[in-house]
């Protein structure tokens, strides 16, 4: 069977009782009505309803008049979401303008004329459905294409990881210990003041580009099998610099998303924040610019604990793979040191999560092809 479909739903605003009454017995047939006797509740039902198609509101009310509502209702944002028809029976054209320039869509006049009524409430319904309908079609396309970007993103992350001989499940892995390691630290309560800025769902994204800029390293110094001399990583230190140059090049292609390019800045942030930091140490002996302590953006203190993690325990052409405990035993050693010292005491604390996270992730064609 069939489910019914559901009838617009009209507020009706009016101090009148039998104002009320004769509006409801008018539009009960073709939609759901709310009433409110007063401003007051007018907008708690406002408020409280996000389903309200259409408002019929008196403007001649003790305490909160139409047009306070109408204020209130504007600063809120929920005009011209919904369409207001100000029902008076005062045809004052300085009235009229007023409401016109607050954002009312159409007046009728009492007393009521009952296909005038329908008319015209119809009309603003079927106007606020069908531009309902459009934003959210517009918001599936918004959302797909952001989809499709970072997909692309992530999918580049993994092609400069392949050439630089490391697991595509490496930026898998960074990515899911991020989050973990990121809820850890919200969820202690240690770093509030500092996750007053920070928003997890964006930084997350933001871990795949950690090492974009290796694309601009030679390959004979990215995929040397034998230890760097100096000048060699010199080189690849600038890896953090080259990347940064990349997000700036991001950073003017997100612009021409034109008013909605403040909603990606945070994002942005985070990939320069962790492009660029990730290899500062705590003791202020890292790279490029020997940030210390909590000089060095909380993003790039998360990526830089998952990153050696994951390092140390995969296993390369030039190295073995470290256990779990041996891992650990080495990067707790370096607490206070290359790392922030509270971060590593609950990552340490927490130290089968990413045990888990590696081995749910693993790549054995990988291990495979290097056994070879």
């Amino acid at each position: 069977m069939d489910k019914p479909l559901e009838k617009p739903t009209v507020l009706i605003v009016d101090d009148i009782e039998i104002n009320r009454e004769i509006l409801h017995e008018i539009l009960c047939g073709d939609y759901d009505t709310i009433k409110a006797s007063n401003g007051r509740e007018a907008i708690k039902a406002v408020v409280a309803n996000e389903k309200i198609n259409c408002i019929l509101l008196d403007l001649m009310m003790p305490d909160i008049s139409g047009f306070d509502v109408m204020e209130i209702l504007r600063s809120s944002g929920h005009i011209p979401r919904i369409p207001v028809i100000i029902i008076t029976a005062n045809s004052d054209d300085a009235n009229e303008i007023k409401g016109l320039k607050m954002g009312a869509v159409d007046f009728l006049g009492k007393p009521f004329n009952p296909d005038v009524v329908l008319c015209r409430v119809a009309a603003q319904v079927e106007l606020n459905l069908y531009r309902h309908k459009l934003e959210e079609l517009v918001d599936r396309k918004t959302q797909r294409i952001l989809n499709m970007r970072d997909s692309m993103l992530e999918i580049m992350a993994n092609i400069i990881e392949h050439r630089h001989i490391e697991s595509g499940q490496h930026v898998k892995r960074t990515k899911v210990m991020a989050e973990r390691l990121f809820e850890l630290l919200r969820d202690s309560g240690k770093f509030a003041e500092q996750f007053h800025n920070v928003k997890i769902e964006d930084a997350v994204k933001a871990v795949p580009l950690h090492d974009i800029g290796k694309i601009g390293i030679p390959d004979n110094v990215l995929l040397k099998p034998g230890r760097l001399t100096p000048e060699e990583f010199e080189i690849i230190k600038q890896h953090t610099v080259i990347g940064n140059g990349i997000i700036t090049e991001l950073e003017e292609l997100y612009k021409d998303e034109g008013s909605d390019a403040k909603k990606y800045e945070d994002y942005i942030r985070y990939c320069r924040e962790i492009c660029l930091f990730h290899h500062e140490r705590w003791d202020g002996n890292g790279y490029p610019h020997r940030l210390k302590g909590n000089e060095i953006p909380l993003t790039a203190r998360v990526m830089s604990i998952v990153d050696v993690y994951d390092a140390l325990t995969s296993k390369r052409v030039y190295k073995p793979a470290m256990t779990h405990e041996e891992a650990m035993a080495e990067i707790v050693k370096n607490a206070g040191t290359q790392f922030d010292p509270e971060m590593i005491r609950i990552f340490d604390e927490n130290n089968e999560d990413f045990d888990e996270i590696f081995k749910s992730y693993s790549d054995p064609e990988l291990e495979n092809q290097v056994q070879l």
